[in-house]
């Protein structure tokens, strides 16, 4: 940010003080606007208009009762009579810059002293409805004598672009210098200043400025580039800074020519006037050259505006202005006696036609010393006119479409101020400037319409409901339908667009018409008079004539009576005509022409003639509905008859009863006893299965059942002889048993395991000599197990139990040792005992 001058500084602390005591004294006790300060001090500072002096905020007053601002702008109806307000500066070129928006005012005033130096400044001022209050002044941040800062000013409501065409810089005199500031709040701050690169002596770069959102140009009538007959630069902002994005020179290598002195940039296009160019062989008339932009460093020459009537030395555009679609540029010393010219060129597409010129009231007058676009305003600068004292000339439309001029001179203004040498316009707001006198003045000279020319303002017929705005566009509908800006076919008063816009009157074909004035005009028929034009109702056959007229008519036919022609059921798939007998299938179905017993919307004729399957019988009733009804009948559910079944190979019937098999064995009236889905009686008869025994079921089926079948042949033993020629088996016998007698006794009891007997055909008896558990006699003793067979085969199976005794035998009262004498005589003697 730049560094304060000390006027500026001075401004600032006044603001801080007044703030301060504000915070003091101004609490809040009346505040109808609900911003927590108190209306007094609201009004004091600037912050709400009191414009008639009641101590009530404005915005207030109307908020409460609309009616007083019946044009709707903030400003009381009561004070719009007289809301002039002169500005006063000090030193001469108070002005020379000015530029405006309808919230800003920046004024230029490039021989301002401050410190001793004459170097320039720029007094800003911001509108608060009826008022403009100052809002501080800003100088260059590094101030020289000569500089000629606000020399051009260019503002937006968020940027200021400041041009001080005699700066120097790096030892080059004037070379000049731009600053862009961006506002924050109601604070301006410096964003970046801007110098032509390199050397440029003279170069007054600066003298001219504009902006347009993120863009801006500046002018350098004396630059030194390929000659020095001017050059302008283009900079765009990237959200880090300022970058030139192009540089372009003068088309003209004369260095007599200002190719530059005036600019405007206006979305994708760019004005640069040269009031020195020459316009074929008249020498210095003047242009304007035009240049689109196809990308931010692109800007391509597109086209170059001279006079209808060119003058030498007439200096068309000295001064330029370019809004919207409108370009007027000045000619000040064009026309008759130096009377002056505004020149208003219109743009279609990319180019700009001429469209009508303004010449000043007398000779002299200079007319387009300055020139401004305001909206549905056009401002000429007349600095001569009236012997010096000058004035601005408003220009606007009448209810005719005629433009009407006003004369707008400062009040108080004296012979010699030349007032109006510098003009702005924004919103509805007119500047002037006296250059000489240091001051400007404004007032709101742009007029609302009255387009009825009853002496109110439209936005007030409106407001207070003496005339209707349907489209809110703010114009009267009843001057636009006059106008023929909008149609009103049905002549109602009411724009059409308004009851399309709100349903009120369809469009059904929505051709932008009311459907009854389409059928008024002749552009749509309405055959029907039902006030639908046909082009909107069925026309199925697109033959231009609605259905239902062709249906009335008897051309066209319509048997099931929806509204459709039947050719276009038929087209459309919703109905069939499957016998083509141009008549519908529904149709014939419905009047009982024809049969569909299955109601599947197919006549049965056609059932029957795409698929014959669906009469397997022949007999011209569907198979389905001879089921449904019970005539015919589908044991297995295949919806086909079952004797359809049996005659076509479907199902078999083995037993010839036109029954299928598969029905028989489900509902178990036939057996099948194999599970091989054969009735059991067509597998005997078919020899599949034999059945030995007559029994009716197959041998396999008794053998499966219980039936012995020794052989494992799947025949029946009772059915064959001599089959069993295999012996019972005895496994697991006993082998031969060895046991002692029991003490005290003479036998001892035998166990063992009984053996296992099986035998191919069954075993029928088992017979044992003796049972486990038998007490055996001392002595071997043979055990035999006999078992017979089914058969009657018998095998027998044999072991020995044998018992011992392993006991000695005892002797008892026995002698004890005897001791006798022999014989006399004798070497012996007789003994004798008991015996033991």
């Amino acid at each position: 940010m730049k560094t304060s001058p000390l006027a500026f500084l001075v401004f600032v602390i006044h603001l801080v003080a007044v703030t301060t005591f504000v915070g003091a004294q101004c609490d809040p006790v009346v505040d109808c606007n609900g911003n927590g300060v108190l209306d007094s001090c609201d009004i004091a500072d600037y912050n709400s208009d009191d414009c008639d002096g009641d101590g009530i905020p404005d915005e207030c007053q109307i908020s409460t009762d609309p009616s007083l601002d019946c044009n709707q702008d903030q400003i009381l109806d009561t004070c719009e009579s007289s809301l002039e307000e002169i500005l006063n500066g000090s030193g001469t070129d108070y002005g020379k810059g000015l530029d405006m928006t309808s919230n800003w005012l920046a004024i230029g005033a490039p021989e301002h002293s401050s410190g001793g130096n004459s170097s320039g400044a720029v007094h800003l001022y911001r509108n608060i409805g009826s008022r403009w209050v100052s809002a501080g002044m800003l100088q260059a941040p590094s101030m020289s004598d000569g500089d000629e800062y606000g020399y051009s000013v260019a503002m937006t409501d968020d940027l200021l672009v400041v041009g001080a065409p005699g700066t120097d810089s790096l030892g080059s005199s004037d070379e000049g210098a731009a600053y862009i500031y961006r506002r924050n709040g109601l604070n301006w701050v410096l964003e970046q200043q801007l110098e032509p690169a390199g050397g440029n002596n003279d170069a007054e770069f600066g003298i001219s400025v504009d902006v347009d959102g993120e863009r801006v140009v500046v002018g350098a009538w004396y630059a030194l580039t390929t000659s020095d007959s001017g050059a302008v630069y283009l900079y765009s902002n990237d959200g880090n800074g300022w970058n030139l994005d192009q540089l372009i020179e003068s088309p003209d290598s004369d260095g007599e020519k200002h190719f530059g002195a005036s600019l405007e940039l206006s979305g994708d296009l760019l004005a640069v006037s040269d009031p020195r160019a020459d316009a074929g062989p008249v020498d210095d008339a003047g242009a304007v050259y035009i240049y689109k932009a196809f990308s931010s460093s692109l800007w391509a020459f597109l086209q170059k505006i001279t006079s209808s009537s060119p003058d030498d030395g007439g200096k068309f555009g000295y001064s330029i202005d370019m809004q919207g679609d409108q370009l007027l540029v000045g000619a000040p010393s064009s026309g008759s006696g130096a009377r002056g010219e505004a020149h208003l060129f219109t743009r279609s597409g990319s180019i700009l036609t001429f469209t009508i010129a303004f010449s000043g009231s007398a000779s002299n007058a200079n007319l387009g010393q300055d020139v401004a676009i305001a909206d549905g305003g056009l401002v000429a600068g007349a600095w001569r006119a009236s012997g010096n004292l000058g004035q601005v000339v408003v220009f606007q439309k009448d209810a005719n479409g005629n433009y009407q001029q006003e004369i707008y001179v400062a009040t108080g203004a004296l012979s010699g101020d030349r007032f109006g040498e510098s003009v702005a316009a924004g919103g509805r707001w007119v500047a002037g400037a006296s250059r000489v006198d240091s001051y400007v003045a404004l007032d709101r000279l742009i007029e609302l319409p009255d387009c009825d020319e009853n002496g109110v303002d439209d936005p007030c017929d409106i407001f207070l409901g003496n005339a209707q705005d349907c489209n809110q566009d703010g114009k009267p509908d009843s001057c636009q339908i006059a106008d023929g800006e909008v149609s009103d076919c049905n002549l109602d008063g009411i724009p059409d667009s308004c009851q399309l816009d709100d349903g009120s009157e369809p469009d059904c074909n929505l051709n932008g018409v009311i459907d009854s004035c389409d059928i008024d005009f002749g552009t749509s028929d309405d055959c029907n008079h039902n006030q639908i034009p046909d082009d909107c109702e069925s026309d199925c056959n697109q033959n231009d004539i609605e259905d239902s007229c062709e249906i009335a008519a008897g051309t066209a036919a319509d048997c099931n009576s929806n509204g459709l022609l039947d050719e276009c059921d038929l087209a459309a798939g919703t109905d069939t005509d499957c016998n083509n007998n141009s008549i519908l299938d529904g149709c014939e179905i419905a009047s009982g022409n024809a049969t569909d017993c299955d109601e599947n919307g197919i006549l049965d004729v056609c059932d029957i003639l795409f698929d014959f399957s669906n009469d397997c019988n022949s007999n011209q009733i569907l198979d389905s509905c001879e089921i449904a009804n019970g005539t015919a009948f589908d044991c297995n559910n295949n919806d086909a008859p079952d004797i359809c079944d049996v005659a076509f190979g479907i199902s078999p019937d083995c037993d010839n009863d036109l029954i299928p098999d598969e029905c028989e064995l489900q509902d178990g009236s036939e057996p099948d006893c194999n599970s091989n889905n054969i009735p059991d009686a067509c597998d005997i008869l078919a020899g599949i299965e034999q059945d030995c025994e007559g029994n009716g079921i197959p041998d396999t089926c008794d053998v499966a059942n219980g039936a012995l079948d020794c052989n494992e042949n799947n025949v029946p033993d009772e059915c064959e002889v001599d089959v069993d020629i295999q012996l019972p088996t005895i496994d697991g016998l006993s082998g031969d048993l060895s046991l002692s007698a029991l003490e005290g006794s003479c036998a001892a009891p035998a166990t063992w395991a009984e053996p296992t007997v099986t035998d191919d055909c069954g075993v029928a008896s088992v017979v044992s000599s003796h049972s486990s558990g038998d007490s055996f006699p001392v002595g071997a003793t043979v055990v035999t197990y006999t078992a017979t067979d089914v058969s009657g085969n018998v095998n027998t199976a044999s072991f020995t139990v044998t018992i011992t005794d392993d006991q000695l035998p005892t002797i008892s009262d026995g002698p004890v040792d005897i001791s006798v004498a022999n014989d006399a005589g004798t070497c012996q003697a007789i003994v004798t005992w008991d015996e033991p």
